[in-house]
């Protein structure tokens, strides 16, 4: 979704990350890895479980999820020290100001890939800009 960036500004949003590590790695990854992103943390995963994200073992570590994993290695990104809970899945949300999801997009598998044209079509079709 970094690479989208600029699609992402020009939709009039911002990309923010929600983790659920401890708050020494969400600093740690957002200098890392999404420089100029805001990165939360919530360990107690409270968020997900109201977003209805699901935790799974077969999600994380299942066939897709592990092929996935090797084609993300073999093309040199790397998720780096694990930290949380690693069987947490997520997804991609679109909230307009005042907190209404316009988007949501719950992954079933640590591999699934986010669908950020749909994501920001949502955001364009609600008149956030453009």
């Amino acid at each position: 979704m970094r690479g989208r960036l600029d699609d992402i500004h020009e939709a009039g949003a911002e990309l923010v990350f929600v983790g659920n590590g401890v708050v020494p790695f969400a600093k740690h990854f957002q200098e890392t890895h999404v420089p100029g992103c805001e990165v939360y943390t919530d360990p107690s995963r409270a968020s997900y479980l109201a977003l209805g994200l699901k935790r799974s073992v077969a999600g994380t570590i299942g066939p897709s999820s592990v092929l996935a994993g090797l084609r993300a290695r073999r093309a040199g990104h790397s998720n780096g020290r694990l930290e949380g809970d690693p069987f947490q899945l997520g997804g991609v949300f679109a909230v307009a100001k005042g907190g209404a999801i316009r988007y949501e997009e719950a992954h079933g598998t640590a591999g699934d890939r986010p669908d950020v044209d749909a994501a920001l079509a949502a955001l364009r079709k609600a008149g956030v800009r453009g």
